[in-house]
């Protein structure tokens, strides 16, 4: 068994290839500026303090200017210690040689700490593990985030995380370091479950991050501004956007989504609910997984009376272990043998209820929770699954 342990959340760095062309273009403005300051000494105060303020707005205007160019900013995983140490070890012996290094020795370790540099700012992806499907269910707090990590370098992130009423971007500062840190460069499917801030706040930092093949997105209220957010986005960089229902069915490889709910027409033009939620039944091989966003009570019943195969080794538990979903009736059909809460400490709602937890553990289900073990990941080979730690 993998040792459960958090996926470092801050492990996240932007290279700015534009600093260095803004920092030569700052010397010579500095040192205008600097004339122009002593000029007040023989010129009139007006014409100096109109030339100045003229000079640093262009400047600024410049760096607005720069800042919007494509590949401006490069977001890159946190540098290995190794490569860090070798680029130090790198440079020093070039300050330390000095003149006495000759041209060749020199090149070569220009070369090298140039080599260096360019792992930090294009690093490669980790070497895919081949024949797995591996899930990590990501700490975002009081929310859902989960990642698929499918054979051949796929990657699928159903929900975002986010918070309501704070400008902390989850996306931005845990769901992408995150996702770098485990090795996506892109992803093949964007899946918000149903349109609620725990579940797609962060997603717009992950559109706008990685190249995005498809979206689904569950039923969409009306006037949803966070569906709304996100369609303009995927219509900005051309992005397939699908409301799949019940019976929509999509391989990609070996790993199969099936959507189990909501069915055609469900709630048609009512206000957003947990209870719109997608539910996605991922299969590879002999192995299956339940991903069930917040479902509650309702929702569980039309899954029950479907007809649908429902049952799967990991259960994502809907809702964050609700008392309002996770019946007994409905773990006797999944009959899971291992359970995911995705929940924050101490959240005000109480979850994840202790009449659940109590429920889990009389059903024998091993249980896992984001809020005392952080990330948690969980792998399978097509038959059965495996613990393992979500960090690459």
């Amino acid at each position: 068994m993998g040792r459960l342990v958090s996926v470092d959340g801050g492990a996240l760095f932007q290279v700015s290839p534009v600093a260095l062309v803004m920092n030569l273009l700052a010397g010579p403005f500095l040192s205008l500026c600097l004339t122009l300051g002593a000029g007040v000494l023989f010129l009139p105060l007006r014409m100096v303090t109109a030339t100045l303020t003229s000079c640093l707005d262009l400047f600024a205007w410049i760096c607005a200017f720069a800042i919007q160019v494509p590949g401006a900013f490069l977001r890159v995983p946190c540098p290995s210690f190794p490569l860090l140490g070798g680029i130090t070890v790198l440079l020093l012996a070039r300050s330390g040689l000095g003149s006495a290094a000759g041209r060749r020795d020199s090149c070569l370790l220009s070369c090298g700490v140039l080599f260096g540099l360019a792992l930090i700012c294009f690093p490669p992806a980790p070497w895919p593990r081949p024949d797995s499907l591996a899930l990590t269910a990501l700490d975002v707090g009081q929310g859902d985030s989960l990642l698929l990590g499918l054979p051949g370098g796929h990657w699928v992130l159903v929900d975002g995380g986010g918070f309501a009423a704070s400008d902390f971007d989850v996306g931005e500062r845990v769901v992408l370091p995150a996702l770098m840190a485990l090795g996506v460069r892109s992803l093949d499917l964007v899946v918000l479950t149903h349109a609620h801030q725990d579940h797609g706040g962060g997603l717009s930092a992950v559109l706008e991050a990685f190249p995005v093949k498809e979206i689904w997105v569950g039923r969409t209220p009306p006037d949803s501004p966070l569906v709304m957010r996100l369609a303009c986005l995927a219509s900005r960089r051309g992005i397939p956007l699908l409301h799949p229902t019940r019976g929509s069915f999509r391989c990609l490889g070996r790993v199969c989504f099936e959507v189990l709910h909501p069915p055609l027409g469900y709630r048609r033009g009512a206000a957003v609910s947990n209870e719109d939620s997608l539910v996605l039944r991922v299969t590879y091989h002999n192995a299956a997984l339940l991903l069930t966003g917040d479902v509650e009570s309702e929702g569980e019943a039309l899954l029950l009376d479907s007809g649908l195969p429902i049952s799967a080794e990991i259960l994502k538990v809907a809702h964050h272990g609700s008392a309002s979903s996770t019946s007994a009736r409905f773990l006797e059909r999944v009959s899971p043998i291992m359970a995911i809460v995705s929940v924050g400490t101490g959240n005000p709602w109480g979850h994840p209820s202790e009449k659940v937890l109590r429920r889990l553990r009389e059903y024998g289900i091993t249980t896992h929770r984001t809020d005392r073990e952080g990330a948690i990941g969980v792998v399978s080979y097509g038959r059965g699954w495996e613990q393992r730690s979500p960090n690459p």
